[in-house]
């Protein structure tokens, strides 16, 4: 079975770069993104768990909480 883990592993092993790491969303996947040699950026992701609407809103709090001051900021 191919989970995240494994595709972002296999895409490194083939000339891809890694942006961060794989990590548990709010929404409930397990995502990881990657950028391939022809510099296209991939995201994949595995369905985990389905998170409630409550549930979804403190996890995306909690997230941008963690996040550096004007990071969503566009520019």
């Amino acid at each position: 079975m191919w989970t995240t883990h494994k595709i972002v592993e296999k895409a490194t092993k083939l000339g891809a770069t890694a942006q961060g790491s794989v990590m548990d969303m709010f929404w409930g996947d397990r995502c990881g993104t990657i950028v391939d040699p022809d510099g296209y950026s991939w995201m994949v992701g595995t369905h985990k768990a389905e998170p409630t609407a409550k549930e979804m809103k403190k996890g995306m709090e909690d997230m941008m909480k963690q996040q550096p001051a004007g990071a969503a900021a566009a520019d």
